[in-house]
This record gives C-alpha cells, sequence and structure tokens, in this order.
C-alpha cells in the first residue's frame, strides 16, 4: 500500500512540472521516487504500481478532454496507462543487476519513442521534454532537441538514484561525486551549445496575424461559425484601416476561422478573395474542406483570385483522436456522438506544408501538430527559415491545454533556432523569437490583431534532427542492454 501511495503521488508531482503549473523541479523527483517504488515490488504489482502512477499523471495532464466528454479522458488517460503498466512490469527484467536504474529509465525512455507514433498515430502530449520551458537546461533543446531533454531527464533521475544508494551505503563523498560529475556533463554540453553555428539571419517579413475571437468558449464554437467567421472579418478590416500605409507579406487566420469548406460556399470564397485584395497581400485561412479523398482540416492560401484548382493547400497530417478522427472507427463510429463533436472521422495528409511569401519559406503545422518533432524536422529540412502553427483552441478554453500548447511553441522554437508564430481564434496567440522569448502574445478570448515583424533563420538546426536520431540510439541501446543483461545473466548460472 505504501507504495502504491507513492506512486500515485508521484504521477501527481511529475503532472505539476508541466504548464500551467510550471514547477519543473517536480519532474526529477517524481521521477526518482516512483522508479525506486518500482524497484521495490514483484512484476505484478509492478504492473499495477505503473497503471497508477500513469494514471494520477494523465488524469491531470490531459484534464481538458472533459470539454469533448468525461468518457474520452477517461478512455485516453487509461489507454495511456496500460502501456505505462506493462513497460513498469518489465522492469523486472532489470532487477538483478546493479544497473536497474539505467534499465528502468531506458524502459520508460523507450515507451516515450513508442507513444510517439503509436498507437492511434500516437499521443506523446506528455512528453517529459515537454514540461516547463522555465527549467534551466531548456536551452540546451537546440542542441539536443525536444526528446533529448526527455534523456536528460531521465539521465539525472538516474544519478540521483546512484548517488542515492552510494549515500545510504555510506560513500556520501562519492555520492556527491556522481552528481558534480553530471553537472561537468550539462557544462560540456553547454559550452558544445555555445560554440555551435549559428542560423544566419535572411531578412525579415510582415505578418499580419488576426485572433478574432469567438463569442462563447466550448464545443459551442461548432453551432457560431458564422459569429466567429464575421469576427475575423472584422478584425482583419480593422487592422487594414488601422494600418493603411503599413507593407504586409502575409495575413494569417486561425484554425477553423471559417470552419465551412469555402469552395463550397462562393460568398466566402470571394469575400477572403476581395480581402486579400484590400489588404494587398495573401491571405493564410485554416478551414475544413472538401478534397478528393474526403474532408480534410486545410491551412488555404487566398490570393485576390484563388479557386480551389490553383490554391495552396496543405492539409493536416497529425489528427486529434476522438476530434478529428474516430479510433477504430468501424467498431466506434456508431458511439461517436458520445465521444465528440464529429461523425466521421477526418483524412490526414501526406505532406509537408512550406509556404513561400516574400523571402520567407513558412512552415505550418496545424494545432496539434507542434507535439511532433518529425513534422518539423520535415518542414525545416524543406526550407522553413520561420514556423507557424494555426489552431483553434476555442473549445478548450480557459484550460490546461492552452498553456501546455504555447509552451511546446516556445519548445519549438528553441530546438529550431527559428521564429515561431501561433495565430488562435480565441488565444494563445503570439511571437516566439528564436530562444523561446514571448515578443508579442495577447490573453484568452480578445479580438486582436497586429503586424509583426518576424525574423527569418536559414538552415537545419542539429536540435530538429537529434529528436528522431535520438529516438533511435534509445531504441538501440535499450536492445543493448538487454543483450548484455540476458548474457551476464547466463554466465553467473554458467558459474553456479
Amino acid at each position: 500500500m505504501k507504495y502504491l501511495t507513492l506512486s500515485v503521488v508521484s504521477g501527481l508531482l511529475f503532472s505539476l512540472a508541466f504548464e500551467p503549473y510550471s514547477i519543473w523541479i517536480l519532474a526529477p523527483i517524481s521521477w526518482v521516487i516512483f522508479l525506486v517504488s518500482l524497484r521495490q515490488v514483484a512484476a505484478t504489482q509492478k504492473f499495477l504500481l505503473g497503471f497508477v502512477f500513469a494514471l494520477a499523471f494523465w488524469l491531470v495532464q490531459i484534464n481538458w478532454l472533459t470539454v469533448i466528454g468525461l468518457p474520452v479522458l477517461v478512455i485516453t488517460a487509461v489507454g495511456l496507462s496500460v502501456f505505462y503498466g506493462a513497460i513498469a512490469a518489465a522492469c523486472r527484467f532489470f532487477d538483478r543487476t546493479k544497473l536497474w536504474p539505467i534499465g528502468y529509465a531506458m524502459n520508460f525512455l523507450l515507451l516515450e519513442v513508442i507513444l510517439t507514433y503509436w498507437p492511434l498515430g500516437g499521443f506523446n502530449w506528455g512528453s517529459a521534454g515537454y514540461i516547463s520551458a522555465s527549467h534551466p537546461l531548456v536551452y540546451l533543446a537546440q542542441l539536443v532537441g525536444a526528446f533529448g531533454l526527455a534523456v536528460l531527464m531521465f539521465s539525472l533521475v538516474i544519478v540521483l538514484i546512484y548517488a542515492f544508494e552510494l549515500i545510504r551505503a555510506g560513500g556520501f563523498i562519492a555520492g556527491l561525486a556522481l552528481i558534480v560529475l553530471w553537472g561537468g556533463f550539462i557544462g560540456a554540453l553547454t559550452l558544445v551549445t555555445e560554440n555551435q553555428i549559428k542560423p544566419s539571419t535572411s531578412g525579415e517579413v510582415a505578418i499580419a496575424v488576426v485572433q478574432g475571437n469567438v463569442p462563447r468558449l466550448g464545443l459551442a464554437f461548432n453551432e457560431q461559425r458564422k459569429a466567429v467567421y464575421q469576427n475575423h472579418i472584422n478584425e482583419t478590416l480593422k487592422l487594414i484601416n488601422d494600418n493603411p500605409n503599413q507593407k504586409i507579406d502575409l495575413v494569417v487566420w486561425p484554425e477553423n476561422a471559417p470552419d465551412v469548406d469555402p469552395f463550397e460556399n462562393i460568398e466566402v470564397s470571394a469575400e477572403l478573395n476581395s480581402l486579400s485584395k484590400m489588404a494587398k497581400a495573401p491571405i493564410l485561412v485554416g478551414s475544413r474542406m472538401q478534397s478528393e479523398k474526403g474532408a480534410i482540416n486545410a491551412s488555404i492560401l487566398f490570393t485576390g483570385n484563388t479557386t480551389k484548382s490553383d490554391a495552396f493547400i496543405y492539409a493536416k497530417q497529425k489528427l486529434v483522436p476522438f476530434g478529428e478522427k474516430i479510433p477504430l472507427e468501424e467498431v466506434l463510429a456508431p458511439l461517436a456522438a458520445n465521444f465528440g463533436p464529429i461523425s466521421q472521422s477526418l483524412v490526414a495528409g501526406t505532406k509537408p506544408g512550406v509556404l513561400k511569401v516574400s523571402t520567407a519559406n513558412i512552415g505550418l503545422m496545424i494545432c496539434f501538430e507542434v507535439a511532433w518533432g518529425q513534422i518539423a524536422k520535415q518542414v525545416v529540412e524543406q526550407g522553413a527559415n520561420v514556423l507557424l502553427i494555426q489552431t483553434n483552441n476555442a473549445t478548450y478554453g480557459l484550460t490546461n491545454q492552452l498553456p501546455q500548447q504555447f509552451n511546446i511553441a516556445k519548445l519549438r522554437a528553441i530546438e529550431s533556432q527559428k521564429q515561431v508564430l501561433t495565430v488562435a481564434t480565441s488565444g494563445i496567440s503570439g511571437q516566439i523569437d528564436k530562444n523561446g522569448e514571448v515578443l508579442w502574445t495577447v490573453d484568452e478570448f480578445m479580438a486582436a490583431s497586429e503586424i509583426l515583424s518576424v525574423s527569418l533563420f536559414d538552415g537545419v538546426n542539429v536540435g530538429v534532427l537529434l529528436n528522431i536520431y535520438l529516438q533511435y540510439l534509445v531504441v538501440i541501446l535499450w536492445i543493448i542492454m538487454v543483450i548484455f543483461v540476458i548474457i551476464s545473466t547466463r554466465i553467473r548460472k554458467h558459474d553456479r
């Protein structure tokens, strides 16, 4: 019972390391408590401890899913927790070796890799790399990427466990030396980070960001499309009238600002083209529309005379379970009305979106996609020198989802060494520089617009690349460690 309680407490503590609580130091502390507790029990109990740790964490971390429905939160949290329980049970494999802290940590890092891709296309919103960007190691993301921050956090957990064991055994100096050695390793990474080649600047562009706001929050957003659309028209007209002589390279509306297919609604298409002419700049609009393969969540560019046949269109690749796609649709489709505001899944895009405007190559991500390092890698490798996130957060207004997403946007800015713009229907819209500093932002449920001077930074930063390669490395090292434990166990049995 003691270890069960400690697991629940450690799961809750881990959730407090994320936004909006932002107590980052609780991340390594919670994992030390949990892994040490896990070490004390048998395999069947390990599963239970892993399950309750994760359940306590996920019920807090993604409690904003209750906006869609309590069953969605429970199903998602329980489903994710089963994976944690299974990985915790698998930690038994490392119990008979002195390397158990490394083995335990590697198991859960492996789980982070798995959850990035599977099941249901992946759900990695709770990665240890996404804890609050206020922690002192966050600048290392430009060297090791967001996933690398998770690796560094678990390395600290390993060091603290070994140091604790050494101190408990009377080796205070040795335990302290181990912690100092880890600090030296971080110092070396810092030195490499400070001396790596900095991205070159290729000028600036003027991007107008429009946050039109919504009449009211929640799922009712889907019942007030016309009002939301009109709000964004009004705010765009205000921006144009207030800045008659200021050059604009691009106007950006958020995800779902019209939320109707502009190519099936002639009036909407004509209004967007007209606005583009008035602004003397193209307008990038987030909207759902019909493609040849089905309904998609898209970024669509209107340039004054745009038609469906000649439009630039980016289709969202990572769809939100229950929000944009129905998991196991063949089974759950009849129950979809009970799980969220969709009755049929959207079709996922297959190509990265890079929009060329003036001297800018704008890497596009839509809402949920900000959590996927591979999406950022795709657009940066195709020449993006600024990142743009269009999002509709009205559904999750006044919940933890907004600061969590904005925090991940900061991490993307640091790891890519590029400015990041977030454009939301009702907040949080903002401009983030390449060091994670917020240059401009708008609070929730305010109508606002601004013409932002956006600096462009060329090149593919190493932090973007290392996300995926560190994942490969974790898998390889885990396999090597498993082989090592198997061989050493057989040698010990043979010697007996």
